[in-house]
């Protein structure tokens, strides 16, 4: 949990990000992004879609399923470590 506060810390302060006290529930905050994170998410999504893309290009649809199928089961398991 530290380590996502620091991470969520750091893009508050690249202005990316903006943090609310929830007004449902007072032990919690709501996230959003701002003008300048969703402008920069326009940028990267397809930039990450295309290396993606181009990454598992030399595999199956149904190879595909399968490796992201084990990377999720890998970072559950890895989960406790954090």
């Amino acid at each position: 949990m530290s380590a996502l506060s620091r991470i969520v810390d750091r893009l508050i302060a690249q202005g990316y990000v903006s943090r609310e006290k929830s007004e449902e529930d007072a032990r919690a905050v709501q996230l959003s992004l701002t003008v300048d994170g969703a402008n920069l998410t326009r940028e990267i999504v397809p930039l990450a879609k295309h290396y993606e893309a181009v990454a598992v290009n030399c595999f199956t649809k149904a190879e595909v399923k399968t490796l992201r199928n084990l990377l999720d089961r890998l970072y559950e398991n890895a989960e406790p470590l954090a």
